[in-house]
């Protein structure tokens, strides 16, 4: 029943625990993480209850694809990620990224079903929002803090230059990656890092050129 939903709603690639959803300057992931014995004692589940964890991966940044298939990425490669929260009381697992299944898979259904409609309620309009370009931009040039979920990198990481900096530039939005490239430049974090600040101070150069121009 998942995968009709996900089929519907615009995935067209699926391997095992993973699907994607392929647009010309993104690229969404859904992955089903499973536990294996270890894991799962550690975190207090077991091995049929699992997690959902939502991707999506920007074109534009050009970063590389490590997994088996080299031109799907794996959730963890993508630049905006977030688990998906169950929102259901479970006194065994209280812990909200995990789905809990018994030990005998008695309540799979109830657990799936309920899964597939945050996934249809939750995920998808999540997914949307993030492999629209100028949505995804807007969030990277949002400082960390409350009422910000961190689901990309925040302004004043390196993280969110680099990633924020291709789409901007895809975008034709300039004056953004400036911004961010100059929040690396004020956190205090990288002062004592000669090469990243000699990577900023190049990036903002050439931007300013670029700047003037256009």
């Amino acid at each position: 029943m998942i995968y009709r939903l996900l089929k519907d709603a615009g995935f067209s690639r699926f391997h095992w625990r993973s699907a994607w959803r392929l647009t010309k300057d993104a690229i969404g992931v859904i992955n089903f993480q499973s536990f294996n014995p270890y894991i799962a004692s550690v975190i207090g589940c077991t091995t049929f209850s699992f997690g959902v964890n939502l991707g999506v991966y920007y074109r534009c940044t050009r970063a590389p694809i490590l997994g088996k298939y080299q031109d799907l990425p794996h959730e963890a490669e993508c630049q905006a990620r977030r688990k998906l929260l169950k929102g259901l009381r479970q006194q065994t697992c209280p812990r909200r990224s995990n789905w809990y299944v018994t030990p005998k898979g008695s309540n799979v259904e109830e657990v799936v079903d309920y899964a597939r409609r945050k996934i249809a309620t939750i995920g998808l309009e999540w997914m949307e929002q993030y492999l629209d370009l100028g949505y995804a931009l807007n969030q990277f040039m949002r400082p960390p803090g409350r009422g910000n979920p961190q689901d990309v990198a925040s302004i004043g990481s390196l993280a969110a230059a680099e990633e924020g900096t291709a789409i901007a530039r895809k975008l034709g939005r300039l004056e953004d990656a400036r911004e961010l490239w100059s929040a690396v430049l004020s956190n205090r974090f990288y002062q004592r890092m000669g090469d990243v600040i000699a990577r900023a101070n190049r990036s903002l150069h050439r931007i300013q050129r670029e700047l003037k121009a256009s």
